[in-house]
C-alpha cells in the first residue's frame, strides 16, 4: 500500500473536478477527450496486468466489473483505515498521513472490486465509524482528488445517502465522463434521477452509454423514441445495448403504434443484428417479441430494402433462422416460410444483389451475402492476394476447410510474412496495437492448422512459437500437440523457450509436450495418438503399453507428473491389464466391437476410503441387524456383468473388456485378484446388488457396480458397499480406491478426495 501524506498526492496539480469543469462548457465532453483525463498514466495502478495497454474509458467496470475474490479483505482494510482516522488527539500532520493512507489504498485497488463488500461492512458496523466524517472525506476527494479511483469510491459512497441538489449536480458533472459513468449511474438511480440519467445517456457514446441505458427507465414517449432510434448506437458495439433497448423501448409496440419509417427500419435492423451477434448478455433467444419483430421486419423489407447494407441485415436473419432458429423456438414450417420470404427478395426483387456484393469481395458482409447464394469467393480473394504485395486480409483466406487452399495459403504466408522479425523471442505481450499486426496475421493462419493433419507448415509454427505474443505461442502449441512426431527443430525451440518464457501457463504446456515426446520415444512400438473433441478443444490421447508402465523411470518422468489422464491401448491381454492396474491406472474401454480399445486412466483426483472412516448409515445398520441377505464372492460373475450392463445405458464393461474380466476371474496371477461381489436376497435367491473390482498392491479398486432399483430393495446398494468394506478390512486390505470422486455416495460412505500425488504416495506405501 502506498504510504504518503494526502497533501503530497494533490499538491501542485489540478483536480479531476477542475479538469472536467473546464472541458464541459457546453454541458458535455467531446468524445475524443474522454480518454484524456489528466491522470491517464495512473489508470492501471489498480490493474497492473493492463499496464501499457490503452483500454477504453469505463472498460474495467464494463467488462471486468465485479467484486474480486479478496473483496472482503480489501473492504476490511479500508474500513479499518477509516476507523483509525477517527481516533482523537491527532495532529494535523498525522491526519494528513492517515488520509494519505486511505487515498493510497484507493489508488491501488479498483473500487469496483470491493465497494459492495465495503458498503455491507458499513451497514453492519455503523457504530464503529462516523458516516458524517466519511461523507466529508468523500466530498473532499470529489473536489480535490487528481486520481480516478478515489473519486469512484467517493461517488459510490455519497450515492448511498439522501443528497441535496448540490451533491446531485456534482455527481452529474462526473457522470459526463465514460470513466465515472458506472458509479454516477448507480448513485443517480438511487436518487430517482431518471431524467438526469436520460440527459447523461445522450452525452456519452461508449461504456457510459451502455451503463446509463441499463439504469434508465422508459417513463415517457421521448425516452422510448430516443432509446429505439438513437440510444442503442454505441461505440463499444450495438450487441451491448440492443436487447436492453428493444425491451425497454418496446420495439414491437412502437412499430405497431407508429408504423415503419426509414429511420425505424434502419434502427430495427441494427437492433436485430445486435441481438443476433453474441454479446455480453441476453441475445435474440431471450427476446420475447423476436418472432413477431423479425417477421414484420422481413415483410417490410419486401418493399423497403433497396441497398446492400439493408439486404445484409436480411441475410443475417436468413442465416440465423437456418443455424439457430430451431433451437430458439421456431417451428420448422414457420422457420422455412420466414426464410423463404428473404429468398424471394434475393431472387425476385429485380436487384442484382450478387453483382453488388462482387464489387468488393474483401468486405466481410459482401462475402457472407455471396455465401448465402452458395458462392465461395476464396479463389478470387487468393488471386487478389497474389497481385497485391500489401495484402493483409489473411483471415479471409484462413476461412476454408479445403486442404489444397490451406496449403497455398501457408505457402504464400511463408513468402510474405516477416517470420524472422516475428520470431523475436517469448514475452508476455497481448498483441494489441498496430505494431503486432503481423503477429496477428500469423495467428489467423496457425490457429487453423490443427484442422489439417497433412499440413506441417513448420516455418509458420516455428515463428509463432518464438513470438513475443503469448497467444501466438499458444496457437503454435495447439498445433504441435496434434503432431504424431514433432520435428526436432520445434523440440529444440521448446527446450530453449522453457528457460526464458515469462508465462507460467505456457511453460507448463512446454513441459507437457516434452513429457509426451519423451514418452513416445521410450515406447518401442508407439502406435500413434488419438484425438477427440472440437477443433478448438481437442483432447490428445497418447498410446501406452504394458512395457512402458512397467518401468518406474517412465512413470515418474513422463506420466505421473503430467496432468493428462487418459491413454489408449489395443492390447486386451490379462498381462497388459494387470500392468496398468499395478501402476495405479483404472482401465475402462472405448468404442465397440473390433474397434474397442482399452482406455487406462491415471486420474487427477481419487475417492479413497480408509476403513476406519467407513460410515454405516442408520438404515444400513438396521438392515445388517435384521438380516435376510447373503453376501458371496466370485460365484456369479456372469450375472454381475449382465446386471451392470443392464443398469448403465452406455456401459464400457462389455465386448472384449467383459471377456477380459471373465478371463481374469478364472485364473490366478501374481499380486492381482479379480473380485466379483454379489449380494443376494436370502429369501428368493435373487441377485440384488454387486460390483466388480480387483486387489493389487494390497489395495482394492472398484470398477463398476449395480443395485436393483425396486423400492423393496432401497439401501441395498449401500448395504453391499458396507459389507464389502468390512470384508476388505478383515482381509487386511490397506485401503479402498473408489476412483472418480464426483459421485456423492462415495463421500457418504466415508471416502476422502485426494490428489493424484497424494494417491500415488499412499499407493507406494501400500507395499510397505
Amino acid at each position: 500500500m502506498t504510504n504518503a501524506p494526502f497533501s503530497s498526492f494533490i499538491e501542485g496539480q489540478s483536480s479531476l473536478y477542475q479538469w472536467i469543469t473546464q472541458h464541459s462548457p457546453e454541458g458535455y465532453i467531446d468524445e475524443e477527450l474522454q480518454d484524456e483525463l489528466p491522470d491517464v498514466e495512473s489508470k492501471t495502478l489498480a490493474w497492473d496486468t493492463f499496464e501499457g495497454i490503452n483500454v477504453a474509458p469505463g472498460f474495467f467496470e464494463g467488462v471486468i466489473g465485479s467484486e474480486s475474490d479478496d473483496a472482503t479483505d480489501k473492504a476490511t482494510v479500508l474500513f479499518e483505515l477509516f476507523a483509525d482516522f477517527e481516533k482523537e488527539n491527532e495532529t494535523k500532520e498525522q491526519l494528513d498521513g492517515k488520509l494519505g493512507s486511505i487515498y493510497g489504498f484507493m489508488l491501488e485497488n479498483s473500487t469496483i472490486t470491493y465497494i459492495d463488500s465495503f458498503i455491507d461492512l458499513l451497514s453492519e458496523c455503523r457504530e464503529e465509524v462516523s458516516l458524517g466524517l466519511i461523507y466529508k472525506i468523500a466530498k473532499m476527494f470529489l473536489t480535490e482528488a487528481n486520481h480516478r479511483e478515489p473519486i469512484k469510491w467517493a461517488i459510490a459512497f455519497i450515492g448511498l445517502l439522501k443528497l441535496d441538489e448540490e451533491d446531485i449536480e456534482l455527481i452529474a458533472l462526473f457522470g459526463l465522463t465514460e470513466e465515472f459513468s458506472k458509479f454516477a449511474a448507480v448513485a443517480l438511480y438511487r436518487q430517482d434521477q431518471n431524467e438526469l440519467l436520460f440527459e447523461l445517456a445522450k452525452k456519452v457514446h461508449g461504456w457510459g452509454r451502455v451503463t446509463y441505458i441499463g439504469y434508465l427507465q422508459c417513463e415517457h414517449e421521448a425516452i422510448q423514441k430516443w432509446i429505439l432510434l438513437e440510444g442503442y448506437k454505441c461505440s463499444i458495439g450495438v450487441n451491448h445495448t440492443a436487447y436492453e433497448c428493444a425491451v425497454k423501448g418496446n420495439l414491437l409496440g412502437y412499430i405497431q403504434t407508429y408504423g415503419w419509417s426509414d429511420e425505424l427500419y434502419e434502427a430495427a435492423g441494427d437492433l436485430l443484428l445486435g441481438m443476433i451477434d453474441h454479446g455480453p448478455g441476453e441475445r435474440i433467444a431471450d427476446y420475447e417479441d423476436a418472432k413477431e419483430v423479425i417477421k414484420a421486419f422481413i415483410e417490410e423489407g419486401q418493399t423497403r430494402c433497396r441497398i446492400l447494407e439493408q439486404f445484409w441485415v436480411l441475410i443475417k436473419l436468413f442465416l440465423y433462422l437456418g443455424d439457430h432458429g430451431k433451437n430458439d423456438g421456431w417451428e420448422d414450417e414457420e422457420r422455412t416460410a420466414t426464410r423463404k420470404r428473404v429468398g424471394d427478395l434475393g431472387l425476385r426483387s429485380g436487384i442484382d444483389w450478387k453483382a453488388m456484393a462482387y464489387e468488393d469481395i474483401r468486405d466481410y458482409k459482401n462475402r457472407e451475402i455471396l455465401k448465402a447464394f452458395g458462392i465461395n469467393v476464396w479463389e478470387e480473394v487468393y488471386a487478389l492476394a497474389l497481385k497485391d504485395s500489401e495484402f493483409d486480409d489473411w483471415h479471409v483466406l484462413a476461412d476454408t476447410q479445403n486442404i489444397d487452399q490451406y496449403k497455398r495459403l501457408c505457402e504464400l504466408a511463408q513468402q510474405r510474412l516477416p517470420l524472422d522479425s516475428i520470431a523475436s523471442g517469448p514475452k508476455d505481450e497481448l498483441g494489441l496495437g498496430s505494431q503486432f499486426n503481423e503477429h496477428m496475421h500469423l495467428t489467423m493462419i496457425v490457429q487453423n492448422l490443427r484442422n489439417f493433419d497433412e499440413i506441417f507448415a513448420e516455418p509458420l509454427v516455428s515463428a509463432a512459437l518464438q513470438s513475443p505474443v503469448t497467444n501466438n505461442r499458444n496457437m503454435a502449441l495447439n498445433v504441435i500437440e496434434t503432431y504424431e512426431q514433432i520435428p526436432d527443430g520445434l523440440i529444440e525451440i521448446i527446450k530453449s523457450n522453457l528457460a526464458i518464457d515469462p508465462n507460467e501457463k505456457v511453460i507448463e504446456r512446454y513441459k507437457k509436450i516434452l513429457r509426451l515426446h519423451g514418452l513416445k520415444s521410450s515406447i518401442y512400438t508407439y502406435k500413434g495418438t488419438m484425438t477427440y473433441g472440437t477443433s478448438w478443444d481437442k483432447t490428445v490421447v497418447p498410446y501406452l503399453d504394458a512395457q512402458a508402465v512397467s518401468k518406474s523411470s517412465i512413470l515418474d518422468e513422463y506420466i505421473y507428473p503430467d496432468d493428462r489422464e487418459y491413454y489408449w491401448c489395443d492390447d486386451f491381454s490379462p498381462e497388459t491389464y494387470i500392468a496398468f492396474a499395478k501402476a495405479g491406472f483404472i482401465s475402462v474401454s472405448h468404442g465397440k466391437g473390433e474397434e474397442m480399445i482399452l482406455f487406462p486412466e491415471i486420474q487427477s483426483e481419487y475417492a479413497v476410503l480408509d476403513f476406519s472412516d467407513l460410515h454405516i448409515s442408520h438404515n444400513v445398520a438396521k438392515k445388517i441387524k435384521k438380516g435376510g441377505y447373503r453376501l458371496e464372492f466370485n460365484t456369479s460373475i456372469d450375472d454381475v456383468i449382465t446386471s451392470i450392463q443392464n443398469a448403465h445405458e452406455r456401459c464400457w464393461l462389455s465386448g472384449k473388456y467383459a471377456e477380459l474380466i471373465r478371463t481374469l476371474s478364472k485364473n490366478s496371477y501374481e499380486d492381482f485378484s479379480l473380485i466379483s461381489t454379489e449380494l443376494f436376497d436370502e429369501e428368493n435367491g435373487e441377485l440384488i446388488a454387486g460390483e466388480i473390482g480387483y486387489i493389487t498392491r494390497n489395495v482394492y479398486t472398484s470398477l463398476s457396480g449395480f443395485h436393483n432399483p425396486d423400492k423393496r430393495y432401497e439401501n441395498w446398494g449401500s448395504l453391499q458397499l458396507v459389507l464389502l468394506g468390512n470384508h476388505l478390512e478383515n482381509e487386511k486390505v490397506r485401503f479402498w480406491n473408489l476412483g472418480h470422486p464426483q459421485m456423492e455416495y462415495k463421500i457418504d460412505l466415508g471416502a476422502k478426495v485426494v490428489s493424484r500425488a497424494d494417491f500415488l504416495e499412499k499407493w507406494e506405501l501400500s507395499y510397505a
